[in-house]
């Protein structure tokens, strides 16, 4: 990868619309999601971020995630009152494991009136490069990252624009973690995202998440 130019790749221009992509699996969503998306949207002038729901991370184990379906209804209950925030499953169709490179190829196949940023917090910087097909995804995807408590300060491996704000520091694992436990999770959840877990059981103790 040829990062001898420091400056992050100019963000999508006019006409074309501008779209923020943030990718995740979202088990569950919560707050600190929806923070980094309006974070985002605001100080870069997207006209949308959309909230990218993975079926299966290539980091993960896919018997360790709750069904796709489930975790896609509970982004569109987070997103439901969020003007400008789009839950999204382009890659529900695409080939598993799910990477940004086949997405962002997808995406510009379909959806050739917009252009794309991709949303990360800073804790995943740093490993930007051991993405697959790097070279070429940052050669046509811009980066924007958000602060994040406890990751490095140190510059990632792929330049990009970087946002301001409170640092979020909120995990889903421990949102699952308490709820197994029988307890209320303290990270706060978006709106309908509570009335969701609670209707269908969602990580409650020996509940069943794949919904399989």
């Amino acid at each position: 990868m040829n990062l001898s130019n420091p400056s992050p790749l100019p963000l999508p221009a006019a006409p074309i619309r501008r779209i923020g992509l943030l990718g995740g699996t979202f088990d569950p969503i919560h707050e600190g999601h929806l923070t980094l998306a309006e974070a985002a949207r605001a100080q870069l002038d997207l006209d949308e971020v959309w909230l990218v729901v993975s079926p299966q991370n290539p980091f993960k184990a896919a018997d360790e995630l709750t069904d796709e379906r489930h975790r896609l209804a509970l982004v569109q209950s987070a997103v439901a009152n969020r003007p400008g925030l789009v839950a999204s499953n382009v890659e529900f169709a695409l080939p598993r494991p799910s990477y940004t490179a086949s997405t962002l190829r997808h995406l510009l196949q379909t959806h050739p009136d917009c252009g794309f940023v991709l949303i990360i917090g800073a804790d995943n910087w740093a490993g930007l490069n051991r993405w697959k097909e790097a070279d070429w995804l940052w050669e046509h995807l811009p980066v924007a990252v958000y602060p994040r408590s406890g990751a490095a300060e140190a510059p990632g491996t792929v330049p990009a624009h970087v946002l301001t704000g409170p640092p979020v520091d909120l995990s889903s694992t421990e949102v699952r973690a308490a709820l197994r436990r029988g307890e209320v999770p303290t990270i706060p959840l978006p709106e309908g995202v509570w009335a969701y877990l609670q209707a269908h059981g969602l990580y409650a103790p020996n509940g069943h998440d794949s919904g399989k």
